[in-house]
C-alpha cells in the first residue's frame, strides 16, 4: 500500500489557487459539496468526498488514473454516492479567491493534513467513515472496500436511537460509542451540535468518555492552528502550544499519538533532534503499526543524521 502523503506541519498547504480537480476526475464528479449535499438530501445517498492533491500527490493521481475515472467505479459508485472532490494543489491561479477559500474552509472542516483522505458522508454532512491511502485492486476493490466502510452508518444510526431514550452518563456513553463507529479520527466540526449534547449529558464525565471529546475538539483546532505557526517559522511556539494542549487534556492514545507525531516534527523544525527522538519514540510506542506510528517511525531516522 501507497501511504497518502502526509505533509509535515511546515508543508502544509496555505490556501492557494487550484486547477479544478473535477477536470482529474472527470464529469461524474464535482467540486461543489453543498449542492451534492442537497442531491443527497433528496436521493437518499451518500456523498463521497475526496480530499486529493491533484498536481502534486503522487498517490492521488494514482487513485485517479486506477479508480476514480474508470467507468467501471464512476457508474456502480455514482449509483450510491453523489461524488465530491475537494483539491489542494500547489499551482496557483487558476481558480478564483472565493473558490480557494471555500476549499480551505472545507480542508479545516474535515481536518483533513494528509492527502488522500476519503470520507463517506450524510446527507446532513456528517461522515461516517474515513480512509486513507493508496490502494490497489482497481475499480472492484475500491467498491467492495467503501461497502465495507458503510456499515459504519448503520452502527453509528443505531447507537443514536438508543441515545435518543436514555439521560445523563448513559445518554453519553451512548453518544460516545456512536462516534467511534465513525473511524478513529472522525472530525469534530461536523458533530458540533452532538458533541455539545455528550458533554452536557455528563458534565462530571461520570461515564469516562467526555475527556476524549474535549480532547478531540481541541485536537482538531490544534491541526488547524499549528500549520499556520509552521509556515510562519515559528517553531518553539508550535511545540509550546503542543505542549499546552498535552498539558492541559487527556487524550485517547491515538491522538496522543498524532500529537507526539506533530510535537517531534515541530522539534526536529526546532533544531532539538534529542527531544524530537524522545516524542516520536514515545509515538512509536503507542503502536508502530498505526497511521501516525508508522509515520513517527519513518521520522525517526532524521533525529540521528549528522
Amino acid at each position: 500500500m501507497k501511504h497518502s502523503v502526509l505533509l509535515p506541519a511546515f508543508l502544509l498547504l496555505a490556501a492557494t489557487a487550484i486547477r479544478p480537480a473535477a477536470a482529474q476526475h472527470g464529469p461524474a464528479w464535482t467540486i461543489d459539496l453543498d449542492a451534492a449535499l442537497a442531491r443527497a438530501a433528496t436521493s437518499g445517498k451518500d456523498v463521497l468526498l475526496v480530499f486529493t492533491g491533484s498536481d502534486w500527490c503522487a498517490p492521488c493521481k494514482q487513485l485517479a488514473k486506477e479508480v476514480w475515472t474508470i467507468e467501471e467505479f464512476t457508474k456502480a459508485a455514482a449509483e450510491r454516492y453523489e461524488l465530491v472532490v475537494i483539491d489542494s494543489p500547489r499551482k496557483q491561479d487558476t481558480l478564483d479567491a472565493a473558490t480557494v477559500a471555500k476549499n480551505e474552509a472545507l480542508r479545516e472542516r474535515f481536518a483533513v493534513n494528509s492527502w488522500p483522505t476519503v470520507f463517506l458522508v450524510d446527507a446532513l454532512g456528517r461522515p461516517f467513515a474515513r480512509t486513507k491511502d493508496y490502494r490497489p485492486g482497481g475499480p472492484a476493490q475500491y467498491l467492495e472496500h467503501l461497502q465495507q466502510l458503510q456499515a459504519a452508518k448503520a452502527r453509528r444510526d443505531a447507537a443514536l436511537a438508543k441515545a435518543n431514550d436514555a439521560k445523563g452518563p448513559a445518554r453519553a456513553a451512548l453518544l460516545d460509542e456512536a462516534l467511534l463507529h465513525c473511524g478513529e479520527f472522525v472530525p469534530m466540526a461536523p458533530y458540533a451540535a452532538l458533541v455539545d449534547d455528550l458533554l452536557a449529558a455528563d458534565p462530571k464525565d461520570e461515564s469516562m468518555v467526555t475527556h476524549r471529546w474535549r480532547a478531540r475538539r481541541a485536537s482538531d483546532a490544534l491541526e488547524i492552528e499549528l500549520p499556520k505557526l509552521g509556515q510562519a517559522g515559528k517553531w518553539k511556539e508550535f511545540v509550546a502550544r503542543i505542549d499546552a494542549f498535552l498539558a492541559e487534556h487527556r487524550p485517547d492514545p491515538l491522538v496522543q499519538q498524532k500529537t507526539l507525531f506533530w510535537h517531534g516534527t515541530g522539534l526536529l523544525r526546532a533544531g532539538q533532534r534529542e527531544r524530537a527522538a524522545v516524542s516520536l519514540e514515545r509515538a512509536v510506542a503507542l503502536g508502530a503499526e498505526t497511521e501516525y506510528g508508522a509515520r513517527s517511525k519513518a521520522l525517526l531516522p532524521q533525529t540521528r543524521k549528522d
